[in-house]
């Protein structure tokens, strides 16, 4: 699994139109998630069709424990999306804590 963004990076990032993307479940989706913008999309539906997320934008990865935003950071990259991190669980958004 890789590293956690810094959270003084991520605020960095967010100031510069940074997208955060929460890779859940719906069922994890719906007990709670960080605010708004935020784009809910499923780890296994962003392997099918990455091009449901931004390309053009940094992408904050977050899930619960970060072990699947990790994987969505590696995929990502592997497809060429240039600016990804894995911000770890969802309630490390800066926006939250």
């Amino acid at each position: 699994m890789s590293s956690f963004i810094p959270l003084e990076d991520a605020r960095r990032l967010l100031a510069q139109n940074a997208l955060v993307v929460d890779v859940r479940t719906e069922a994890e989706w719906l007990a709670g998630h960080g605010p708004e913008p935020i784009l809910h999309c499923p780890l296994d539906q962003l392997i099918e069709n990455p091009q449901l997320v931004p390309s053009d934008r940094p992408l904050l990865l977050c899930c619960r424990s970060g072990g699947r935003s990790g994987t969505a950071q590696m995929f990502l990259a592997q497809q060429g999306f240039k600016e990804v991190y894995n911000l770890g669980p969802w309630e490390r958004d800066p926006r939250v804590i």
